[in-house]
């Protein structure tokens, strides 16, 4: 075990690409209803700001998938 405990990724199973989680573009992964964005997939360095741009994307289409159509996101 990792000295810091398990790791969810490692505990869902969920397949890597290296040390990325895989994923397809829209940020799913290998596992029904988990999604990864940012660092955690590999689409950014480590900036925060950087992140919460893919994390946002990944998000609009995690509303879509759960609505079941296409989500638009037209905040002012």
């Amino acid at each position: 075990m990792h000295p810091q405990g398990p790791h969810l990724p490692s505990l869902l199973g969920l397949a890597r690409r290296g040390t990325y989680i895989d994923t397809d573009e829209e940020g799913r992964t290998s596992y029904p209803r988990v999604y990864a964005a940012g660092v955690a997939r590999g689409k950014v360095p480590g900036h925060a700001i950087v992140s919460a741009g893919d994390g946002a994307y990944v998000a609009v289409h995690l509303v879509s998938d759960l609505r079941g159509e296409p989500y638009k996101d037209h905040a002012k």
